[in-house]
């Protein structure tokens, strides 16, 4: 049923219509269309309008304010959504953050291990390489020790087994090599070992000459032996028998008539000092590579050679009377100095020579001036 309510601006003032049964729609909300109607009608009067647009503009606002409230919870709905997501999005990068810093603090951890295993395991390198270098200087020092303790129970002792010194060992040692080399010496071999002059070749050697190169041959070997047993070796080297009967026979030429009288130089020389100094000799070609300390040895062998000083103070200054008591002479009482002297030179020996003239100490400088004579050839 339609009310027309346009009268006297709109509105009936006496509608005694049935609206409650206009207004019901059977769902049993009575009050609140009752409500809605009384709400409708003090609009309509206030406004002037009929009751029917009132109506309408009330469900268009119903209307409008459904989709409102509709785009209220979408605009909600979609927030909430942005929030769920940027919480979600938040949360996964506070979740990767917290997993980049825990693997980041498990490498640092793995670095710090491995770097604790790499110090760990140097450090026990460096104690093996010590005690590697230890060990192997322990063993140098044992090892010293008993080349020490070897040495001086086996090296350093003579030929009866006794302890010696280094410097009589090294001394034993030289003379046994030499006793080795000179078994196996020869003239030839002399000449090419020692660089002794090949003119010796060209001596004549009787068998005298021989039978005094063996007699020197054994004195020397015998003299290196008894070095061997205790004394200090004086032997530098031994030649052969050979040698030496070649070098006896040379050197005892020098004094005979025959190279005298054959050689002016020789001659002028031998008669300006009663004798030869050894430099003299020693410039002679056939006595090349003989040393000073090889040609007094071999003078001292021959019974006819010896050699004085040439200094005359050597002379002036002799006690003669004590001389003669000294060697027992006697018979030199009463003799003059010139007298005397010629006696001891023709029948002293080398020993009592060096007393009596006083050149005993003479070193190798003054004893290359010393003189060699012949005792043949002393009333010459």
């Amino acid at each position: 049923m339609t009310t027309t309510c346009e009268k006297a601006g709109g509105i009936d003032p006496c509608g005694t219509g049935n609206y409650s049964a206009e207004i019901s729609d059977g769902t049993g909300n009575e009050n609140q269309e009752k409500n809605t109607y009384f709400l409708q009608l003090s609009t309509a009067i206030n406004t002037k309008k009929p009751c029917s647009e009132i109506r309408d503009d009330h469900l268009r606002s119903e209307i409008h304010d459904d989709h409102l409230s509709e785009k209220t919870q979408d605009a909600e709905k979609t927030a909430a959504g942005e929030a769920a997501v940027r919480a979600a999005e938040k949360a996964a990068e506070t979740a990767a953050k917290e997993a980049a810093l825990q693997r980041a603090a498990e490498k640092a951890a793995a670095e710090n291990a491995a770097a604790e295993a790499a110090a760990t395991s140097k450090t026990a390198a460096e104690e093996a390489l010590a005690g590697e270098t230890a060990a192997v200087k322990a063993a140098a020092v044992t090892t010293t020790s008993e080349k020490t303790q070897d040495a001086k129970k086996t090296e350093y002792r003579d030929r009866r087994g006794k302890y010696a010194s280094k410097r009589k060992y090294d001394a034993i040692q030289a003379v046994e090599k030499l006793l080795t080399q000179a078994c196996k010496a020869t003239f030839e071999r002399d000449i090419a070992r020692h660089g002794l002059s090949p003119d010796l070749r060209k001596l004549e050697l009787s068998p005298e000459d021989l039978d005094r190169g063996r007699r020197y041959f054994d004195e020397k070997m015998w003299d290196a032996k008894v070095e061997l047993e205790g004394a200090m070796p004086d032997v530098e080297r031994i030649f052969s028998a050979e040698t030496y009967a070649r070098l006896c026979h040379q050197l005892a030429y020098y004094f005979t008539p025959d190279h005298l009288e054959g050689n002016e130089h020789a001659s002028k020389l031998y008669h300006k000092d009663n004798g030869f100094t050894f430099k003299e000799i020693m410039k002679w070609r056939r006595m090349q590579s003989i040393t000073l300390e090889e040609l007094v040895d071999i003078i001292e062998a021959d019974p006819d050679l010896y050699y004085r000083s040439n200094v005359e103070a050597h002379y002036t200054n002799i006690d003669w009377d004590e001389m003669s008591d000294m060697y027992h002479h006697d018979h030199l009482d009463g003799m003059s100095d010139d007298d005397k002297k010629k006696y001891l030179l023709k029948n002293a020996d080398q020993e009592e020579l060096d007393d009596v003239y006083g050149f005993g100490s003479a070193s190798d400088i003054e004893l290359l001036d010393f003189v060699v004579f012949s005792r043949k050839l002393v009333n010459s």
